[in-house]
């Protein structure tokens, strides 16, 4: 990946989602359990170089790219990939201390899960604006991120089941299924199009 795109994708995407888990956890309990993000930018490399080491195996032994390698994987499993790596070197530190607060223990999870949300969200408005359609680049900029399917009564949301089952294949040491989480990433911007076709529809019906 060149520097550049990386350097895009950290500043809209990886550090967007900090702040959204920043924005999460109240200010006195990152205080209490000494939430902190130092050295972020060894941590961005580090990231960078986890993202290739995935990506290089995804290609080689999954796909063929080509006698040159000139074959692009897609966009859900460049995601998943950026997902993968985020969790592995682990952004934010803090003291375990019990009772331990879930918002902060779910931290790195939730910021890897987002971090792959973020540039599917790009992707997509990138995709839109290449194409010409305005109208829905319009709407998901409105929108400002993706949205996901409701949950049955009882469940957790869809969100926080995601970034739970992150946590527990994490804790069991169950490696992370790179291609079995682009396709969950394939459907969520599956789903996101669907909505943002029947806002449009709507949109031109009541004109």
């Amino acid at each position: 990946m060149k520097l550049e795109t990386y350097d895009y994708l950290c500043a809209n995407a990886l550090d967007r989602a900090i702040e959204d888990v920043l924005h999460s956890i109240p200010i006195s309990v990152q205080e209490k359990y000494h939430l902190m993000w130092d050295d972020l930018d060894k941590k961005k490399q580090k990231i960078l170089e986890e993202y290739e080491i995935q990506r290089r195996s995804i290609r080689e032994r999954f796909f063929d790219v080509g006698e040159n390698g000139e074959k692009l994987i897609d966009i859900h499993k460049v995601s998943a990939c950026f997902t993968s790596a985020v969790l592995k070197v682990r952004v934010f530190d803090y003291n375990e201390t019990e009772p331990m607060d879930m918002s902060v223990f779910y931290s790195n999870y939730t910021l890897a899960f987002l971090t792959g949300i973020h540039i599917l969200y790009l992707c997509m408005l990138s995709d839109y604006e290449k194409n010409g359609e305005d109208k829905l680049a319009a709407l998901l900029k409105k929108r400002a991120t993706l949205v996901f399917p409701e949950t049955n009564k009882g469940h957790d949301e869809y969100l926080q089941g995601r970034v739970k089952t992150l946590a527990l294949n994490d804790i069991y040491a169950i490696d992370f299924d790179v291609l079995t989480y682009a396709d969950m990433l394939y459907w969520i911007e599956k789903y996101n199009k669907d909505e943002l076709q029947k806002l449009m529809s709507a949109d031109n019906a009541a004109k």
